[in-house]
């Protein structure tokens, strides 16, 4: 596995030398939701193989921005799911 970061058609901050650094909740919130709206069910699967992989390589202030994005993924289904009822 490289440790390369690795590019998605998402925001530039998650393949850039930002995603290093702590995000804004605004930042958190975006890529949590284009995401959620790209992979649907799987968006934590997919932020949890990318928290991962950053893990592995010893990143641990991606992984940690990781992290976070998927509790907002979380937040955002259920806020869906309450909608919905």
């Amino acid at each position: 596995m490289s440790c390369e970061l690795f590019p998605l058609a998402l925001p530039r901050l998650l393949w850039s030398s930002e995603m290093r650094e702590p995000l804004v909740e605004d930042d958190i919130y975006h890529v949590a939701k284009q995401l959620a709206d790209r992979y649907g069910a799987g968006a934590v699967v997919e932020a949890a193989t990318r928290a991962g992989r950053t893990l592995e390589c010893g990143d641990l202030k991606s992984a940690a921005n990781w992290d976070r994005i998927i509790q907002v993924i979380y937040e955002l289904r259920l806020a869906d799911v309450e909608t919905k009822h």
